[in-house]
């Protein structure tokens, strides 16, 4: 009888860690998707004045469009308009600031907005 248990207890877990692992799978997938981006030598500029984009690093950064949309990177552009840009791991989001007051929010997968006050 603790033999049948033993069985049963050990079937159990290994059906819970397929299950979850499943799960886990099918919500990585859910939050992934592939994209054609084309690097077509885009060129920026703020004020008439070329920039070449960087990471926080100082790495190259080469913006790109996708179905018709070009996407900056944000901490180049707003470093190049003389704004802070600050990011929050917690939600993911890139914070453009001047005066240390906080202008524009941009979260991962969402459009950007307008902050009035903060």
């Amino acid at each position: 009888m603790k033999k049948e248990r033993t069985k049963g207890f050990i079937s159990g877990i290994l059906v819970s860690a397929l299950v979850f692992s499943l799960i886990g799978s099918a919500a990585a997938t859910i939050a992934q998707r592939t994209l054609t981006a084309n690097y077509n030598d885009i060129k920026i500029s703020v004020n008439g004045t070329p920039i070449s984009p960087t990471d926080a690093k100082g790495n190259p950064v080469k913006p790109f469009a996708v179905n018709g949309t070009t996407y900056l990177p944000v901490r180049a552009i707003g470093n190049a308009l003389g704004l802070d840009v600050d990011w929050d791991n917690k939600t993911n989001t890139a914070i453009l600031v001047v005066f240390r007051l906080r202008v524009y929010s941009v979260r991962l997968h969402s459009t950007p907005r307008f902050l009035q006050d903060t």
